[in-house]
């Protein structure tokens, strides 16, 4: 058994898309498995006939919160499988068979998804390489000095290359590309003298499934949409802007914060309309923030429950301290970085509304995670954390949300390090003060205007715990 380097969309089949021999999309087979046949609705490899169904097979199914009792009727279970599968499409790599003589095809799920609109089996999804996990920038910069990416996942070496060619990152379609050639199992684009971009939110749009560092876009969009984006709205770049503006890379990083669109305004503006109403603060703009949330996390590879995310929301909005439960690997600090990003919140400059702090196991006291007083020199230490100058900036700024996640909290003594953070949380918030040093010394400690001796913790200030 050989798998294809290629990941495809395969959504249930309809009786017209069968062979002449066959009667039924799902059936039973000889040894009691449920079996049923997909329609490839993606583009593919060429050896591969994507006009044709391919074989799967419901036992692939079982973390994707499918039940199959083997003791019912065999139509019956048939039934239940196809009433499962109706609703969604499966992201699969096809694996290559012989058998008499034959080559054939198995779907190996990788992904069970919700069916976006708009989407049936006469659709076709286009591929395309979508990158997320660093910054716009830094892809940017991969792109013009047509550098190597990847490898990747979740888009192999044998993922169809579509004429036009785009790149999707962080925001920004990109086009122009003449070429997108393998080296050394990785994707490089080239380009003649430069290349176009144009902003698009490719997780605005419902009908375009993303998953890890690929998304399938419906060929009307791929084909006519963005191209008319970048000829109306598009703005050239080359290797030339790219070094006339590197220099200008920290003022622009410092600019990025302060306009980052509608994340931002709802980080912004959730805290203070919930004090303001007792009505939910901007119903419309949580259920968009839950839908992009879900969107990031799909397309970083993270599967949840929509209530799930909403119960995660919900319990950091109203409690403020969240903590979650769960096996290592399973994402959950992963979580917590869409949750920022969703959000809009800032982790990389001097100010970021976002720390991801490593819990260490040295950790033995708050002086680890907050600093200390150095009264030898009459000056307060804050820790190399971060934490005190985002309580500083929070409590500055009280109309706009600061996250900060602990990771791996147990690593070390948690009421050893932050016993004074949870009797804090605990407490009204009126009465939320963390005390860095005695406030009688005040006016001995040279930095005490910068560091005062207690800062107030208000709603503003949300803590995870993964």
């Amino acid at each position: 058994m050989n798998d294809l380097d290629c990941i495809l969309v395969g959504i249930l089949a309809e009786r017209d898309d069968l062979p002449p021999d066959r009667d039924l999309v799902t059936f039973v087979n000889k040894i009691g498995e449920i079996q049923f046949a997909l329609k490839i609705i993606s583009d593919g490899p060429e050896s591969l006939h994507l006009d044709k169904t391919i074989t799967c097979y419901a036992n692939k199914f079982r973390d994707y919160e499918f039940e199959d009792d083997y003791y019912e009727d065999w139509p019956i279970r048939a039934r239940k499988f196809e009433a499962f599968l109706m609703d969604k499409i499966v992201l699969f790599r096809p694996s290559e068979q012989r058998k008499k003589g034959e080559t054939l095809y198995v779907a190996e799920p990788v992904m069970v998804l919700p069916k976006p609109v708009r989407i049936d089996t006469e659709s076709r999804l286009i591929p395309m390489l979508h990158l997320n996990q660093k910054s716009e920038e830094d892809y940017e910069a991969l792109l013009l000095k047509q550098s190597p990416l990847g490898p990747f996942r979740y888009y192999p070496l044998q993922m169809p290359k579509v004429d036009p060619i785009y790149v999707y990152v962080n925001g920004y379609l990109y086009g122009s590309f003449y070429n997108r050639v393998e080296r050394h199992k990785k994707w490089v684009y080239e380009f003649n003298d430069e290349i176009m971009r144009v902003p698009y939110d490719l997780l605005e749009q419902e009908s375009i499934i993303t998953f890890g560092e690929v998304a399938f876009v419906e060929s009307f969009t791929y084909l006519k949409d963005f191209q008319a984006m970048l000829d109306s709205d598009g703005e050239v770049i080359s290797p030339k802007t790219f070094m006339a503006t590197e220099v200008e890379e920290n003022n622009k990083s410092a600019e990025t914060q302060e306009t980052h669109g509608e994340s931002e305004d709802f980080a912004e503006t959730v805290s203070a309309e919930a004090e303001k109403s007792n009505e939910p603060a901007g119903n419309k703009d949580e259920e968009k923030f839950i839908y992009r949330l879900d969107r990031l996390c799909r397309a970083s590879g993270l599967l949840y429950d929509e209530d799930d995310l909403l119960n995660f929301h919900t319990a950091l909005k109203v409690g403020g301290l969240v903590i979650l439960a769960g096996m290592s690997g399973t994402g959950k600090s992963h979580l917590v970085r869409m949750y920022s990003e969703a959000l809009g919140l800032n982790e990389n400059s001097n100010n970021g509304r976002f720390k991801f702090l490593p819990v260490r196991p040295n950790w033995v006291d708050d002086t680890d995670l907050i600093g200390f007083l150095d009264t030898a020199n009459n000056i307060y230490r804050p820790a190399d954390t971060g934490i005190v100058n985002l309580l500083l900036e929070a409590e500055g700024h009280p109309d706009r949300l600061y996250l900060f996640c602990l990771d791996e909290m147990n690593l070390a003594r948690v009421e050893h390090y932050f016993g004074q953070f949870l009797s804090i949380l605990e407490l009204p918030e009126k009465n939320r003060s963390l005390q860095l040093y005695n406030p009688e010394l005040k006016d001995r400690i040279y930095n005490s205007s910068q560091y005062p001796p207690q800062i107030k913790i208000g709603s503003n200030v949300c803590l995870s715990v993964p």
